[in-house]
């Protein structure tokens, strides 16, 4: 398996490709069915972390979005993307950053998405503490009600304990989406399956082989403590 978890994998991988853009797990139309349920808001403040090169970024922004900013440890693809917004997307903010650390205000945005950040620092050997630290530091960057999403390979019983529910006060739904095909991708071909809820942790029926997972995780805040008591 590629070092996914590693700053030299990424730097040679986007050094000798030339860039490009490329999606991982899925396209927008797989995104945006997310945004509109959270519901995404002009004045949404929206971080993606490992943003890698997606133009998912740029097509929240085109969607009439402007406060999105995107990370990444890996400087090469960072400036290519950088390079890309400056044309037309001035609002964009791109940042080279390890996103385990995050060093960003605590409660400064409405939505996080991780479009298999997750999985790759899974990657690491010893990934345990790591993984618990990304949770930890999105946690506190979340506003008071934001939604922290992330696309993963991974089903419910090998995530869903890592966002550690009881500690960081989640309300977790889990929902799987059909696999597009790698072509599929790189045509940017729409995927027009929609996105289907796990009810119950409950598996049966589903190839894991041939979907994706997506995590919807709201942060509490008084107003759902209020509700929930």
């Amino acid at each position: 398996m590629p070092a996914y978890n590693e700053l030299e994998y990424w730097e040679t991988r986007y050094g000798a490709s030339g860039t490009g853009l490329f999606d991982w797990y899925v396209g927008y139309d797989g995104v945006k069915p997310f945004l509109e349920m959270v519901p995404l808001r002009a004045a949404s403040n929206v971080l993606v972390i490992g943003c890698g090169n997606s133009p998912l970024s740029e097509q929240i922004y085109d969607d009439g979005f402007r406060k999105i900013t995107s990370v990444d440890f890996c400087e090469t693809v960072i400036s290519y993307m950088k390079s890309r917004a400056a044309v037309d997307r001035p609002e964009l903010k791109y940042l080279t950053m390890d996103a385990v650390q995050l060093p960003l205000p605590d409660e400064s945005f409405d939505v996080i998405l991780d479009k298999g950040m997750l999985d790759c620092v899974l990657c690491e050997k010893e990934s345990w503490g790591r993984v618990r630290q990304l949770v930890e530091r999105v946690s506190n960057v979340l506003a008071p009600g934001g939604v922290y999403i992330v696309y993963s390979y991974g089903n419910p019983d090998d995530r869903r304990h890592l966002f550690n529910e009881e500690l960081f006060g989640w309300k977790i739904t889990t929902y799987w989406i059909p696999k597009p095909s790698i072509m599929d991708l790189r045509a940017g071909k729409p995927n027009e399956n929609t996105p289907k809820e796990i009810l119950r942790w409950e598996l049966e029926g589903i190839d894991e082989d041939k979907v994706h997972f997506i995590y919807v995780m709201r942060k509490n805040s008084e107003d759902n403590n209020e509700e929930q008591q």
